[in-house]
């Protein structure tokens, strides 16, 4: 899983989990560490990514995602339909 912005890199990142320790992340994707916080919460979870830096010197606001058991997407969409023909 990868953090990007339009016109600009992402250079470093926080990442938290309810009930973890926070992340601090150099570059833009997430450690093994976060990604086995991802692994481990349920439906209803909600990740933040907060004080994120960029390679102009730029911090941007935080981002909060509730984690959810449904797939969205056109490719979420498509995934399910194929389930459901099994």
């Amino acid at each position: 899983m990868k953090l990007t912005l339009k016109d600009t890199d992402v250079k470093s990142f926080k990442f938290k989990v309810l009930g973890k320790p926070t992340q601090s992340i150099s570059g833009n994707t997430l450690n093994d560490i976060s990604k086995a916080y991802i692994k481990e919460i349920s439906a209803g979870s909600i990740v933040q990514f907060f004080d994120i830096k960029d390679s102009k010197g730029n911090v941007h606001p935080t981002i909060a995602i509730k984690i959810s058991d449904k797939l969205v997407g056109v490719k979420g969409q498509e995934l399910y339909k194929k389930e459901l023909l099994r």
